[in-house]
């Protein structure tokens, strides 16, 4: 055996023995790992009670106040800073130059049991601001929600302290700029007045700020539209509207003589229940009539007036604060008109019988589903919608046998060769709305 063939045999051999000891090893600690991470779960630094702590103090330095009370309730959320009396602390004095008073006073209340040597500090900043603030509820009107419109406010008061006017002037600058955006405010004790409306603020009490729908727009509510105070304001939940309709279409088995083509308009009426629309439609149209046989003087050829009815139920989705779109479905109902079937019919004074074509009164029944791309225009009070849809409706022709046919007094019908058919087609609609 040569010398190189025996260095291979003891790789090979040590190989082997690393192998089979070391996977006992790899399993132990994996199973320490597990075992490590099963009792004691990671917390991402970012959620950490240092962590939280140190952003809310960075940002309050940088005068971001709003951001360092939104951090040091997170922090004063954690295991570590619900039981540090230091954090509700720093908590109740960055919520107060924040002015989300209601904050700072449950901030202060917690710190009262805990930290007995802070209790008197704590104990004098809840009697300050809870003698100089009162507790105010924002009141909508029904379907509306925040921000309402930049508003004028007017104050009647007496305000010694320069913190609290301080307070005060950047509340109404921020009201006057962007409008009401919270529904609970806390607000130094006097009288405050935005149009018809005011409102008076005591200590230790609960007003409430009725606020008319003059001054809190209705903003359409739709699935897909994340940050609903974007949405562009309407003028309010209901809908009415006028469109021109045309449709191609008509019996796929030719039972019906008809050109394929509708033309008419649309009354329309519809509420909106959030992202739910509830519309009624009112829709007239008309269908040329075609023979079925040569008729080159035009004697059967007229017009089909059709009278339906629909109700309709869609879900309004929002492409952008100002367009939206609404899949629907309907139910649809009525008279399709005087309709050019084949018929039977004869004549009792002359003993005549008659195979042609009869113009009978027919009835439809049937759905609709179909999708509005529509946009809000100008100050919201009115909309554009373009609609397609498809729809399928069931109909009838109800005379029955014997009956004399219009217009005759001695022709009485015998048969009619189809008496039940399907309409097929497709439809497009224009149309402006009004929102109110």
């Amino acid at each position: 055996m040569t010398s190189r063939t025996v260095r291979i045999v003891f790789s090979l051999a040590a190989t082997a023995v690393l192998g089979l000891a070391g996977s006992p090893m790899a399993e132990a600690q994996e199973k320490r790992t597990s075992r490590i991470k099963g009792t004691e779960p990671v917390i991402p630094e970012e959620e950490s009670y240092t962590f939280l702590a140190r952003q809310g103090a960075l940002l309050f330095d940088y005068g971001k106040f709003d951001q360092a009370t939104d951090s040091f309730v997170k922090a004063c959320a954690t295991d570590e800073g619900a039981n540090d009396p230091d954090c509700w602390r720093r908590l109740g004095t960055v919520a107060t130059r924040s002015g989300q008073i209601g904050i700072a006073i449950g901030a202060w209340s917690t710190v009262l049991p805990m930290d007995p040597e802070r209790a008197p500090i704590a104990q004098r900043e809840l009697e300050r601001l809870k003698s100089s603030f009162g507790q105010v509820r924002v009141v909508l009107p029904a379907e509306r929600s925040l921000p309402s419109k930049q508003v004028t406010v007017g104050f009647e008061g007496l305000i010694i302290d320069p913190s609290i006017k301080s307070h005060l002037k950047g509340v109404i600058q921020d009201i006057e700029r962007y409008g009401f955006s919270r529904v609970d405010l806390w607000l130094p004790l006097g009288t405050y007045t935005v149009g018809d409306s005011s409102v008076t603020v005591e200590a230790d009490k609960t007003a409430d700020w009725v606020l008319p729908p003059s001054l809190v727009p209705y903003r359409p509510r739709a699935f897909g539209l994340a940050d609903r105070p974007t949405a562009s304001p309407v003028a309010g939940p209901w809908e009415f509207g006028v469109a021109l309709e045309v449709g191609s279409g008509g019996t796929p088995d030719g039972s019906v003589g008809s050109l394929p083509i509708t033309v008419g308009g649309q009354l329309r009426l519809a509420r909106h229940a959030g992202p739910v629309r509830i519309e009624g439609r009112l829709r007239l149209g008309a269908t040329p009539s075609a023979s079925f046989s040569d008729d080159p003087d035009g004697i059967r050829s007229a017009t089909s007036a059709q009278v339906l009815g629909q109700l309709d139920l869609g879900v309004d989705l929002a492409l952008s604060p100002s367009s939206y779109l609404t899949p629907h479905i309907g139910l649809v109902g009525g008279s399709m008109g005087n309709l050019l079937v084949g018929c039977l019919a004869e004549n009792e004074t002359r003993q005549v019988v008659y195979l042609g074509e009869c113009r009978l009164a027919g009835v439809g029944l049937g759905a609709q589903a179909g999708v509005d791309l529509w946009w809000v225009l100008g100050t919201g009070r009115a909309s554009l919608r373009i609609g397609l849809a498809g729809e399928t409706l069931g109909g009838v022709v109800p005379i029955a046998a014997g009956r004399a046919l219009k217009g005759e007094t001695d022709t009485r019908l015998i048969r009619v060769d189809s008496s039940r058919f399907v309409w097929v087609r497709g439809l497009f609609d224009i149309g402006v709305s009004v929102r109110f």
